[in-house]
C-alpha cells in the first residue's frame, strides 16, 4: 500500500506540475521520441531532478520496483537517481544494468552520462564493464556505454582504446539508416563522441574518419564545423587562374561522397568561399577558377558593381548536372573572372541561357539534390556547370560582341 501511495502521489505531483505545459508535453515527445511509445505528462527536466533528489534520500529501491516504465516521466526520474546517490563501484553498475533494459531514447541514455568518481578511481575495472555495454546488440545499451567514454575516458591514457572501441561498434552500424531509428541514435552517438575527442586529437580523428561509415563520418563533420570548441581553420584567399591556364580547358573530376567529406575538399570550399566573398564583382566561383580540377562550384551572389541590385544568395554545388531545360534561351549579360583585359576588367557580352532549369548536384555535406531553379541563380549556375565542363562564356558568343567591363557599367546599367 505504501509503495502504491509513493507512486500516486508522485502521479498527482507530476499532473499539477504539468499544468499549462501542453505545447511543451508535445515539444518534448516530437523532440525525445521514445521508440516504445511512451507516455508523456509534460513536465520540464528541472522539476524531475527535484523529484529525482527527493526520492534519492528514501526508499528509492521501491520506486524502482514499483515504477511505471510506460510514462516517460517516470522513468526519466529513474534514470535520474545515479546522480543523487552515493553508491560504490559494484552498486553503481547494478544500477546501470537494472535501468539499461528500460532504455527506450536517447534521453534516457543521456543522462546516464556523467563524469562519476567510482570510474575515476576503477578506470581498468570500469573500462571492461563499459566495453560489455559497447559490445551489446542492445543499440540503447551501447549509446549509453559510448555516454559513459564521453564522458570518462576521452584523455590521452584511455583515446587509442577509445577509438579501438569505436571503430568495432562502426563495423556494425555501417548501413545507411533513416533519421530516428535506434540505428540512428547509435550513430549520432558515435559522432557526438568523435567530435568530442577532436578538440583534443583532430589529427586523429581525421584518420579516423577515413575508415569508419560514411553516413556516420558525415554527421561527425556536421557536429565539428558546429562546435564552438573546436579550433576553426582560418580560410587561405586563393589566386585565381587566368584564361590561358589549361585547368580552365579541362573537365573537371567528379567526387565521391566520401571524399567530399574529407578535410582537404572542406578546406577547399571553405577557401573557395572565402576567396568569391573578398573579391567586389564575384557571384560564383567554381574550383579550376583557382587551380583545382575537381567538379565544385560555389554560388555567391551579392550586390556587385556590375549588378548592384542583387540580393545576397550562396549555394555549393559538387558534380553539378543540368539533367532538363525549359522554353528557349533567352540572351543574359555576363562576364567572367577568369577573362580580363588589359585594365584586369572583365569583358561582358549578351550570353545565351535558359531562364529555368532542372538541376542534380551533391551539397558540402553529401546530400542529394534535384531541383527546379529558375531567376538569376540559373544563370549563374550555367555559367559555372560550363566552368566545370572546360567551357568559358566568351566560347559561346561573337567575339565581336565583347565589350569592356568599362563599358558595361557604363552604357548599360545606367540606361
Amino acid at each position: 500500500m505504501q509503495n502504491s501511495m509513493m507512486h500516486d502521489e508522485i502521479i498527482t505531483k507530476l499532473k499539477k506540475l504539468a499544468r499549462g505545459n501542453d505545447d511543451y508535453r508535445e515539444f518534448n515527445a516530437r523532440i525525445v521520441n521514445d521508440l516504445a511509445g511512451a507516455e508523456f505528462i509534460g513536465v520540464r527536466t528541472p522539476d524531475l531532478r527535484k523529484i529525482a533528489k527527493k526520492i534519492a534520500k528514501g526508499n528509492w529501491r521501491a520506486f524502482l520496483v514499483n515504477n511505471d516504465w510506460q510514462i516517460y516521466e517516470l522513468k526519466q526520474i529513474a534514470f535520474l537517481l545515479p546522480s543523487y546517490l552515493k553508491l560504490d563501484f559494484d552498486e553503481s553498475f547494478a544500477l546501470y544494468d537494472e535501468l539499461i533494459p528500460h532504455a527506450t531514447s536517447w534521453a534516457n541514455c543521456d543522462t546516464l552520462g556523467e563524469k562519476k568518481r567510482f570510474i575515476r578511481d576503477n578506470p581498468d575495472k570500469s573500462w571492461a564493464k563499459i566495453a560489455q555495454y559497447l559490445d551489446s546488440n542492445n543499440g540503447w545499451e551501447v549509446r549509453i556505454g559510448l555516454n559513459l567514454v564521453f564522458a570518462n575516458f576521452l584523455n590521452d591514457e584511455n583515446i587509442e582504446r577509445t577509438f579501438a572501441e569505436i571503430l568495432k561498434i562502426d563495423a556494425r552500424y555501417r548501413k545507411k539508416v533513416a533519421k530516428g531509428t535506434l540505428d540512428y541514435y547509435v550513430k549520432m552517438m558515435l559522432a557526438w563522441t568523435l567530435a568530442e575527442a577532436a578538440i583534443k586529437y583532430r589529427e586523429r580523428i581525421e584518420q579516423v574518419l577515413s575508415e569508419i561509415d560514411k553516413q556516420t563520418a558525415k554527421y561527425t563533420q556536421q557536429k565539428m564545423r558546429d562546435s564552438y570548441r573546436i579550433p576553426k581553420r582560418q580560410p587561405q584567399l586563393l589566386e585565381l587562374v587566368s584564361d590561358n591556364n589549361s585547368t580552365l580547358r579541362k573537365k573537371c573530376r567528379r567526387l565521391m561522397k566520401t571524399e567530399i567529406l574529407s578535410t582537404e575538399i572542406q578546406n577547399l570550399i571553405d577557401d573557395i568561399k572565402f576567396t568569391s566573398s573578398k573579391r567586389k564583382t564575384s557571384i560564383g566561383l567554381s574550383a579550376n577558377q583557382v587551380g583545382e580540377s575537381v567538379a565544385i562550384s560555389v554560388i555567391a551572389i551579392k550586390p556587385t558593381p556590375a549588378r548592384p541590385h542583387l540580393k545576397v544568395f550562396e549555394k555549393v554545388c559538387i558534380n553539378t548536372e543540368i539533367i532538363e531545360t525549359f522554353g528557349e534561351k533567352e540572351l543574359m549579360w555576363e562576364g567572367c573572372q577568369s577573362i580580363t583585359d588589359d585594365n584586369n576588367d572583365s569583358p561582358f557580352a549578351k550570353t545565351p541561357r535558359y531562364a529555368k532549369i532542372r538541376v542534380k548536384y551533391l551539397d558540402r555535406c553529401a546530400n542529394e539534390h534535384d531541383e527546379i531553379l529558375e531567376g538569376f541563380v540559373v544563370h549563374v549556375i550555367q555559367h559555372e556547370t560550363d566552368h566545370l565542363n572546360g567551357i568559358l562564356f566568351t566560347d559561346l558568343v561573337d567575339e565581336r560582341n565583347l565589350i569592356t567591363g568599362e563599358e558595361y557599367r557604363r552604357k548599360i546599367l545606367q540606361k
